[in-house]
């Protein structure tokens, strides 16, 4: 049903292959075609994150409330108790506008910051979660930039005008698991990584800065099933619209597909390398890399 005569017995390729192709697969399927599909796709993709989470993804191997876990984790914003945050909400009257027309278009209220989502999805390498040569896609993050006229604050730091810091999670740092700062641009300026990456971008106001400043601040993590492409997927949707999804299973390959259907995304988009790397510490003050220079 899924591959016609191209049969593949991967269940792994198939749920991803279904993802990636999901419209174009069921636009023909009857009422109840559809249905076995879905179903396949839903008990695959929970075979997936049984065969390849770690032990710290499942709970008392109970994968279905592993997945709903993981999926609120991937889509909600995480509010932490910032009271600099807080009052700034209460105070800013400002109406939020959150891109509605596609990214690109003017707001109603100054913009203050253009945030960037990335997601690069070609790797020549296994990925490293499962050992296998299926492709995943390489990384994906987002970097946000400051339009105004006056500092603002991104995470844990000021960003001077017309400065950009780049932000992302990683697994296989030996620094930190986790979020860090400056990383990708780093990794761009000194060694071309993330060639084939997309993007797309919006303007955002205060109000929806502090928003996405909450969600980073409370998102230093990492793990096979909230992963980088997570991390950037929920960022970009707690603050722009149209959303975007990194998939059943979260991956860079799946966000970048998501990219793509944005009228105004790009292939490539610039990454300023403007400060050095740090790596977050929880709500804390971040640390400067001692490897990444």
């Amino acid at each position: 049903m899924i591959y016609k005569e191209n049969r593949n017995s991967s269940y792994e390729e198939n749920i991803l292959y279904i993802q990636e192709n999901y419209n174009q697969i069921v636009k023909d399927l009857s009422k109840t075609e559809k249905e076995v599909l879905d179903t396949y796709l839903l008990k695959y993709a929970l075979k997936y994150y049984e065969d390849y989470g770690s032990e710290e993804d499942l709970v008392s191997n109970d994968i279905t409330q592993n997945f709903n876990k993981s999926f609120e984790q991937a889509t909600e914003p995480v509010l932490v108790d910032t009271r600099e945050f807080e009052e700034a909400l209460v105070n800013d009257n400002e109406i939020s506008v959150q891109q509605k027309n596609g990214p690109g278009m003017s707001t109603l209220a100054s913009s203050v910051a253009a945030v960037r989502i990335f997601a690069d999805p070609t790797t020549s390498k296994p990925t490293q979660s499962s050992g296998h040569s299926l492709n995943l896609g390489n990384h994906a993050f987002i970097t946000v930039s400051n339009i105004s006229s006056s500092t603002i604050v991104v995470g844990k730091f000021n960003v001077a005008p017309g400065k950009t810091l780049s932000l992302g999670t990683w697994g296989n740092k030996a620094e930190h698991t986790g979020l860090w700062y400056n990383l990708e641009s780093y990794m761009i300026k000194t060694q071309n990584f993330y060639s084939n990456r997309v993007s797309a971008k919006v303007n955002i106001t205060q109000s929806n800065l502090n928003v996405l400043n909450s969600h980073i601040i409370g998102f230093d993590r990492w793990s096979e099933l909230t992963n980088c492409s997570s991390f950037a997927a929920s960022s970009w949707n707690s603050v722009a619209f149209p959303a975007v999804s990194a998939g059943v299973i979260n991956t860079p390959k799946n966000l970048a597909s998501s990219i793509k259907n944005i009228n105004s995304s790009v292939s490539g988009g610039a990454v300023p390398f403007d400060y050095i790397v740090y790596y977050a510490n929880g709500s804390g003050t971040p640390s400067p890399s001692t490897i990444f220079r």
